[in-house]
């Protein structure tokens, strides 16, 4: 039988007693509930090799339940112990030294052995002495080894499936630009003879033509200029994105100053520029691109008897750039305001707006390139607020 005299044994001193933390909460639940969900196996027993306290991981190791291993000794799970002389020497030996690590097999309910690492210790309370003993399963760390090899080839397989897919992205835009650029040749020459007959004809028969044949041919030359300009948008966005990754010093009022002159209809309106000028580093093709857009709609979507009124303004935060398109338009309705961004989308008759329903389109792709975002705030017959965010480049 184990001996049990080591409770009575004069030279082994109790371990300190933990204080209150600073709150005046015992550290013992706190402790213990870490322990329960610690990822290594717990077992306390007391000198005669009763479990008295083991944690779920524990359960998990040894294929018992909690409840099963209450009911054993530490030899049932661990026999070797038995070999390293009576438990209660054991124990001393432990608390003399302040702990052992030691690699020892250890039983599984299925009556398996299982590579372990245990790391015991010793210690005295008002029952006697128990041991404190943590296993981690070696098996385990071999395990980790192979799950570590695997998720490597697994990243590199991964990897070499993002760079396929991103040659294969690479070379459909690549066959998609070749595509529109063809059909934009092949389109465009036949416009260009449409356009030049007309125009023969109207010179050549300007005498014999009455208003009706007149009419017509005007009729003719504004759809084939409507024809080119939707070729023209349509090659646009399709090449948009192709030098995103640039980043220039953009002066923004200097480039808006640009881009109102140029502007059908800056004339009659009134455009306000920011108050204070910035540099935005950013791909400024695709920033005019952006802003040609928005100004082009500001100063277009307004009611025949109102002057257009436009408000530009810029903020800079810690990580983008935010600009506001503030207009006196008509409006836009919220159940149309997802749809406006698709391509050839159109919400008023070209013979109220003439356009090709591309602008929007345009801007979205421009601000998904430069990885910003854009978002509508508008008063039917009040105006629109167009907001947009242009992320600054990483150091």
């Amino acid at each position: 039988m184990p001996d049990s005299s080591l409770n009575n044994r004069s030279y082994i001193m109790p371990r300190a007693i933990p204080e209150p933390d600073a709150y005046g909460q015992p550290l013992l639940p706190i402790v213990m509930s870490a322990i329960e969900t610690s990822g290594q196996a717990l077992f306390i027993f007391d000198n005669q090799g009763r479990i008295s306290y083991t944690n779920q991981t524990a359960a998990g190791l040894t294929g018992y339940s909690k409840r099963e291993l209450l009911a054993k000794r530490i030899f049932d799970l661990i026999p070797e112990l038995s070999n390293q002389g009576s438990l209660p020497d054991w124990q001393q030996l432990v608390y003399d030294y302040g702990g052992v690590t030691m690699e020892v097999m250890l039983q599984t309910a299925k009556g398996e052995e299982r590579a372990i690492e245990l790391n015991a210790t010793s210690f005295l309370h008002e029952d006697g002495v128990s041991s404190c003993a943590f296993a981690r399963d070696l098996a385990s760390d071999m395990d980790m080894d192979t799950v570590s090899s695997m998720v490597d080839e697994q990243t590199a397989h991964m990897k070499q499936q993002l760079q396929n897919r991103a040659a294969e992205l690479e070379l459909s835009n690549r066959e998609l630009e070749e595509f529109v650029s063809v059909v934009s040749h092949d389109l465009r020459a036949p416009l260009r003879g449409i356009v030049n007959h007309a125009r023969f004809l109207e010179e050549d028969f300007a005498d014999t033509l009455d208003e009706k044949g007149s009419d017509y041919l005007a009729t003719i030359r504004d759809n084939a200029a409507h024809m080119d300009q939707l070729i023209t948008d349509l090659l646009q966005y399709a090449r948009i994105g192709k030098t995103n990754t640039m980043h220039d010093a953009v002066d923004v009022n200097a480039v808006l100053s640009q881009l109102i002159k140029s502007l059908p209809g800056h004339a009659d309106a009134d455009i306000k520029l920011p108050a204070a000028s910035s540099v935005v580093h950013t791909n400024e093709i695709l920033f005019r691109q952006i802003m040609t857009n928005l100004l082009s709609n500001a100063v277009k979507f307004v009611p025949a008897t109102r002057k257009p009124e436009v408000e530009i303004r810029v903020m800079e935060g810690d990580f983008a750039w935010q600009f506001y398109v503030v207009d006196n338009g008509i409006g836009i309705p919220e159940s149309q305001r997802d749809r406006v961004f698709g391509v050839f989308e159109r919400l008023h008759a070209d013979t109220e707006f003439p356009g090709t329903g591309m602008g929007l389109a345009i801007i979205k792709k421009s601000l998904d390139a430069l990885g910003g975002e854009i978002e509508i705030s508008s008063v039917v017959d009040e105006g629109t607020t167009f907001s947009f965010s242009i992320p600054k480049p990483m150091d």
